[in-house]
C-alpha cells in the first residue's frame, strides 16, 4: 500500500480489510473537496466507524466512492447518532440524494 498517502495507510491497517479501506479512502479524497483527513478526524462517531464501513460493506464503500459528499449526510446528528431502521435510513438517502 505504499503508494497512498501515510494518513490513509495509517487508517486501513487498522481495518478488517486494509487493502479495500486504502483503495477506497483513496478514490474518496481524490473528489473530495477540503482535507478528508480533517473530516475524518471530526467524524462524530469516530474515523474508526467510518474505516469499519468501507470495510465490511463494499457497496457502501462503492457508493461513498462515487458520491463522497454522503460522508457529510453520514456526519449529521439527525442521521449518525438516531437509531433507525434500514427502510428509514434508504428513505432518507433517497431524499438527500435527490437534486434541489
Amino acid at each position: 500500500m505504499s503508494s497512498h498517502p501515510r494518513w490513509i495507510e495509517k487508517l486501513a491497517e487498522t481495518s478488517l480489510d486494509p487493502f479495500q479501506v486504502g483503495r477506497s479512502l483513496e478514490a474518496i479524497a481524490a473528489r473530495w473537496g477540503g482535507s478528508l483527513e480533517t473530516f475524518l478526524d471530526e467524524f462524530p462517531l469516530g474515523a474508526g466507524a467510518v474505516i469499519h464501513l468501507l470495510a465490511v460493506a463494499p457497496i457502501c464503500a462503492q457508493r461513498l466512492e462515487h458520491d463522497p459528499d454522503l460522508l457529510r449526510w453520514l456526519a449529521r446528528p439527525d442521521v449518525c447518532a438516531v437509531d433507525r431502521g434500514p427502510r428509514r435510513m434508504l428513505a432518507e438517502l433517497h431524499a438527500f440524494a435527490k437534486p434541489s
